[in-house]
């Protein structure tokens, strides 16, 4: 086979994209692949000189992702079935929203020295349970996120959680994002959780993850702190029966990777335990049949995708998001 010298390409412009395109499909089509962001408009060609401006590949706080779901135990509830259904299935950084009404106790079954959980507290009371955990399992390093006022534990983590909508503005995201961690005086990137919930729409759920991490490394780099990763949380609702959902599901397990997920959340909507079980598990088999989440940055390189992200990142860095 001849070898390829790739030196000898000829060089493209964006009207030769143009030309080529509209000869093949016609100016409908051509049309029709031009689409709009928060009132930027981006077309999807490019030429020879631009693609060098962007290879770059950004940092990520984990090499593996994570699994889990949100389990509500305020009120008294404790689904522990559910809870271990879940575990069984691979789905080990679980999300536990707690109040001051569960005991230690009631959670013993739950052996936390095999998962990865991350206790939200809403009440003051809660603290009392934590306390009693950390008795029983002494080697275990605590995820805990306070929604409530109180004096930092040093022996707890206590993190920011940031939530974004991506059926909504990224460029307002950003801004208060921005305004948001101003007011953190002593800000350590290891404290930092952006929870970004998927709409299902495959390139904008893609760009806007991405403008994100660009914008916080930006951010990083202007207050002269280290750079490193915030921690990317990925959700959407997991609803919908075998087969009819599949699909979506796998499309945004694709998303989220290419977004550099370091934890996929989900909120698991079952009509049984059956399609609970099946829901479970065609996440996780989309996970490992599509050897997804191998690499640290699987979009790096790719003009388009850095180009848009870029784009969104910078006009919200200008103030024009506000």
């Amino acid at each position: 086979m001849e070898n390829i010298d790739l030196l000898k390409i000829p060089t493209y412009t964006n009207e030769d994209w143009k030309k080529a395109f509209i000869k093949e499909v016609g100016v409908e089509s051509y049309d029709a692949m031009l689409f709009e962001i928060d009132g930027m408009k981006f077309s999807p060609y490019y030429s020879s000189e631009d693609i060098k401006e962007y290879m770059g590949s950004l940092p990520k706080c984990y090499n593996q992702i994570r699994l889990g779901e949100v389990f509500d135990l305020r009120n008294g509830k404790l689904p522990l079935q559910e809870i271990l259904s879940s575990l069984k299935h691979g789905y080990d950084a679980p999300i536990f929203l707690c109040d001051g009404t569960l005991s230690s106790d009631e959670l013993r079954e739950i052996h936390m020295d095999f998962i990865q959980p991350r206790f939200e507290l809403y009440e003051a009371e809660s603290e009392a349970m934590i306390n009693a955990l950390k008795e029983q399992y002494e080697n275990v390093t605590w995820n805990i996120v306070r929604h409530y006022n109180s004096s930092n534990d040093s022996t707890s983590s206590q993190n920011f959680i940031f939530e974004f909508d991506t059926a909504t503005s990224i460029l307002e995201f950003l801004a208060a994002l921005k305004s948001k961690l101003d007011q953190i005086s002593a800000l350590n990137p290891s404290d930092i959780i952006i929870r970004i919930k998927l709409s299902g729409q495959f390139v904008e759920d893609l760009v806007k993850s991405r403008a994100i991490k660009i914008f916080w490394l930006n951010y990083l780099s202007a207050r002269s702190l280290e750079i490193r990763s915030f921690l990317c949380e990925i959700t959407w609702d997991l609803t919908g029966d075998y087969p009819n959902e599949t699909l979506f599901h796998t499309n945004n397990v694709i998303v989220a990777t290419m977004a550099q997920a370091d934890h996929i959340v989900l909120d698991l909507k079952k009509e049984s335990e059956n399609s609970a079980r099946i829901l479970r598990n065609s996440v996780h088999i989309a996970l490992i049949e599509s050897n997804l989440g191998k690499e640290q940055d699987p979009v790096a390189g790719s003009y388009f995708i850095e180009y848009v992200a870029s784009a969104l990142a910078e006009k919200a860095w200008q103030g024009e998001g506000k």
